[in-house]
């Protein structure tokens, strides 16, 4: 790469990750503990709203720009939970729980699968979605937790982000990696990691450590894919499990095929973004998870 390149790449990178280039709320979104203190304050929905969409959030609004370089004719509809799209929380008995990174949150695109979903489904069902940029399969199981504790929900979607995203936290670690030369697999990788405890990363690091690359990292993911199936037979939630990224959806296709959509293709990119699906991509995912949900 050409000095001139590298220059161009690393000012994008920063206007996507520097530190006042977007206000998206990945840090504290990766905050979510599973320790029985932290989950027993998480009582209501007001609770999820220092891990919503927004990392400085004063009461729903409609958001123009979630990063620097974004510039649409449309916003983002941030609800008065700190997260995206209205939730009917009490006005629909069927609720219906989204649950994904920032393909389901929607990035760059004014019209989600969930918004789509809606429209598709009976008017007794509510669509709530609680995808937030940058949240790995970890941050998932732990805000499904969090939120079938107190939600009843009727069926869940958990659209499974980038199996990378949970190890180099995808172009955000390289940023933090070039910004602070913080070497893979240290103490201070953990820290800048944020989303894994100590033992769940000693684990992983062990059987990196083992020359176990790539295999291991899908079957350390598959515990939490795991945990969150046995937490919908638990409390009887219908569930499906959907995502894009080949090296985590193949294998719980495998192993739960009767409740695996089909993959998500993109037909089409966000405009501005280019980075994640369009209208068009949101919108047959949607049909797909209606036709799998057979209402």
């Amino acid at each position: 790469m050409s000095q001139q390149s590298e220059l161009v790449r690393q000012k994008w990178l920063k206007s996507v990750f520097g530190k006042d280039a977007q206000r998206n709320n990945i840090q504290n979104n990766e905050l979510i503990s599973k320790s029985p203190e932290f989950l027993a304050n998480m009582k209501t929905p007001k609770d999820l709203i220092p891990f919503g969409v927004l990392r400085n959030f004063y009461g729903p609004e409609q958001v123009k720009n979630m990063y620097t370089w974004e510039t649409y004719d449309w916003a983002y509809d941030i609800n008065e939970y700190n997260h995206r799209d209205p939730w009917p929380l009490d006005s629909k008995p069927k609720k219906v729980g989204i649950f994904g990174s920032s393909d389901s949150f929607g990035a760059g695109c004014d019209k989600t699968y969930s918004r789509r979903l809606q429209e598709l489904l009976p008017p007794e069902y509510g669509v709530h979605n609680t995808a937030t940029a940058g949240a790995n399969i970890l941050v998932i199981f732990k805000k499904f937790e969090i939120m079938t504790n107190m939600m009843d929900f009727d069926t869940a979607i958990v659209s499974l982000p980038e199996a990378k995203l949970i190890s180099l936290k995808d172009q955000q670690f390289m940023v933090l990696g070039a910004l602070t030369k913080v070497m893979p697999h240290t103490p201070e990788w953990i820290q800048l990691m944020g989303n894994l405890g100590l033992p769940e990363y000693q684990e992983l690091h062990d059987e990196i450590k083992q020359g176990k690359e790539g295999i291991p990292l899908t079957v350390f993911l598959m515990k939490y894919v795991d945990a969150i199936a046995q937490i919908a037979i638990k409390k009887k939630i219908k569930l499906f499990f959907g995502g894009w990224d080949r090296a985590l959806y193949f294998n719980v296709k495998e192993k739960y095929p009767e409740i695996t959509l089909p993959r998500w293709e993109w037909f089409d990119k966000a405009e501005c973004d280019n980075a994640h699906p369009g209208i068009a991509s949101h919108d047959k995912y949607a049909v797909n998870i209606f036709n799998a949900m057979k209402v």
